[in-house]
């Protein structure tokens, strides 16, 4: 529903008259949807991204700047800040979570996580490879080595560590450049089309939000990572006619 969002508010901005309409409906029945799912990540990502990333674009194309590298750079002010004041105040992940969640775990999620980053120690440069650690055919170290309700599950609810454990920082260092590919890619069309840049960087950025508490990079079978790859390639594709995303 977060996705779907996404797209019903392109929709409705590069649509007129019914079909703008139909789309603005569209847009509210999923931001309900997601309201009662009672979904945190998705329905937090869903409200604050979709306004950061207009008034971004605003701003870059007012100042005449590169949207992705604002991002990226606003990306690394603000984990440097983070990791200042966390170190400052001793406010960590841990009261981060207890404020979120209401537990000190990210909902049991560093259980998970802890046994991830000691199956990841012996060889951190390129590990095994995918689903070696997290398969699901029986053989996969997690489920002859982890501890209780672990064994059960194929993902450490974190993408990126998951990708470490599998593929190692080489692995991690590919997915950050595809990452920062797809987003300047998109950049690129923010003077012409701002409408569809606004939407691939949008996804961009949550499916990258949204690795940080689940995990679906490079899972063939994961819609959120085949929404990736569409959005990455978006900036790319060739316009028809009159394109609806493109600034009048």
């Amino acid at each position: 529903m977060a996705f779907a969002l996404l797209f019903c508010l392109y929709g409705a901005a590069v649509k007129h008259g019914k079909l703008r309409a139909l789309f603005t409906v569209l847009a509210l029945a999923a931001l309900y949807a997601m309201v009662m799912s009672k979904s945190k990540t998705s329905l937090g990502l869903a409200i604050l991204l979709p306004p950061l990333i207009c008034f971004v674009i605003v701003i870059t194309r007012a100042l005449r700047m590169n949207a992705a590298l604002f991002l990226s750079f606003c990306f690394v002010l603000g984990l440097s800040v983070w990791f200042y004041l966390s170190a400052m105040t001793r406010f960590g992940l841990a009261k981060l979570s207890m404020l979120l969640f209401g537990d000190e775990t990210f909902t049991r999620r560093t259980v998970h996580l802890a046994v991830r980053s000691r199956r990841h120690r012996p060889r951190p440069a390129h590990r095994s490879g995918i689903c070696i650690v997290l398969g699901d055919w029986g053989r996969s170290i997690v489920e002859r080595e982890a501890p209780g309700f672990v064994v059960d599950l194929l993902q450490a609810h974190n993408g990126y560590l998951d990708l470490v454990v599998e593929t190692g920082f080489i692995g991690l260092a590919i997915l950050l450049a595809l990452i920062l590919t797809a987003l300047f890619a998109a950049a690129r069309t923010a003077a012409t089309r701002p409408a569809l840049c606004w939407l691939s960087m949008t996804i961009v950025i949550t499916v990258a939000c949204h690795n940080m508490l689940e995990s679906s990079w490079f899972r063939g079978y994961s819609l959120i990572w085949m929404l990736f790859i569409m959005a990455a390639l978006l900036p790319r594709a060739p316009s028809h006619g009159a394109d609806p995303g493109a600034t009048p």
